[in-house]
């Protein structure tokens, strides 16, 4: 393996730290806005030397996601070269804490030293029922708290509202990133 010389080009976006780890919020406007921070925060990602995932809810297919993700600053031929950088079905994603899966596949198997997984949590909730929907952010946030893995979901920030802004606020406790403010809530302080 090895690291890229600009891995670390999009380590801060408008001043705003993309190594952030743990359970995050993005709260997008725009797809292209998704894209650059899903872009960015992955950089960060290849710079630590971690596994990335792009778990393909929506079925775009590799060769658009690469293509995008490339367009917005991602060394995409640098990561899948070296093996680091997977799109991975919903159904994979479902399965990634399970012994064998793909989060045990990259930490232990492989010997990554981290694990960054970025789904669209808004295409989830359209795919899974509610009930679903709350069980898969609540094991992503265990596997978050157990250890050496970080996800970004995505949720349109046009569309999720009301209550369900409220649940995704309360679903990712670490970061939210939106436009360009990004905080950090820890029990009833919030970091800016």
């Amino acid at each position: 393996g090895g690291t890229h010389p600009a891995a670390d080009a999009g380590a801060r976006r408008n001043g705003v730290a993309m190594d952030r780890t743990g359970h995050i919020l993005l709260l997008h406007h725009s797809e292209g806005e998704r894209m650059r921070f899903v872009a960015d925060w992955f950089a960060a990602g290849l710079a630590s030397e971690d596994k990335l995932f792009y778990v393909d809810v929506a079925g775009w297919g590799v060769e658009k996601l690469t293509d995008g993700l490339a367009a917005r600053g991602l060394h995409v031929d640098f990561a899948l070269r070296e093996k680091r950088l997977e799109f991975v079905s919903l159904e994979d994603m479902l399965d990634l804490g399970v012994r064998g899966g793909l989060c045990d596949r990259a930490l232990v198997d492989e010997g990554f030293p981290g694990v960054r997984l970025a789904v669209r949590g808004d295409a989830v909730a359209q795919v899974l029922s509610r009930v679903e929907h709350l069980a898969v952010e609540n094991e992503l946030e265990h596997l978050c708290r157990e250890g050496r893995m970080s996800v970004l979901c995505q949720y349109d920030g046009r569309t999720t509202q009301g209550p369900d802004l409220a649940r995704s606020l309360d679903l990712h406790p670490d970061w939210v990133y939106e436009a360009d403010l990004s905080l950090r809530r820890r029990e009833r302080l919030i970091r800016v």
